[in-house]
């Protein structure tokens, strides 16, 4: 049976995978590209025009959502594709709290993913990060019981001690009476 400290640290383990891993998802090589080229704070940013996909459409084009946000077909990469945008906000989602490992909501935002685009490969990113949540919750699970069983057997051996003390003081009045 594993302690309660090897479980400490598996769970310890996990729950910093899971950090570094959101963080270097969100993060991608793009920020940290223009940075390297010497793009820093101290510099001006650059003027960017409008994506073709944002700018307002031409007479006769139906208004709508920008085409870069419809769903686009299995297989297909856009520059911000639906299934990359419910990604990336099932990442921004994925908080944890005392009481959970991650999210509510996060969670439900990757198993969306996941039924919603399966071809996507923004839902194979999204199958290894649910499957590491599903085993922190495992280990948050295991570490409660454990600690339940912690607090129990302590109040047990906190019962024994005052019972030897007891058998002390009994035997030691039985020396005394003879």
């Amino acid at each position: 049976m594993a302690t309660y400290r090897d479980l400490r640290g598996r769970v310890m383990f996990v729950r910093r995978f899971l950090t570094l891993s959101v963080l270097a998802l969100c993060a991608g090589c793009a920020s940290v590209n223009g940075w390297w080229q010497g793009r820093g704070a101290h510099r001006e940013p650059e003027k960017k025009s409008q994506p073709a996909e944002l700018k307002q459409p031409a007479q006769g084009e139906p208004a709508g959502p920008p085409k870069a946000v419809k769903k686009a077909p299995a297989g297909k990469t856009g520059t911000a594709t639906a299934d990359q945008v419910l990604f990336r906000r099932a990442l921004l989602a994925l908080k944890p709290s005392r009481e959970t490992v991650v999210s509510k909501r996060g969670r439900q935002l990757l198993t969306r993913l996941k039924r919603e685009y399966p071809a996507s490969p923004w839902s194979a990113e999204a199958a290894p990060i649910l499957e590491l949540i599903e085993i922190a919750d495992e280990l948050s699970r295991e570490n409660r019981e454990l600690k339940a069983t912690n607090d129990s057997l302590s109040a047990e051996v906190e019962e024994l001690n005052g019972n030897i003390e007891k058998m002390k003081r009994l035997d030691m009045e039985l020396e005394k009476a003879r």
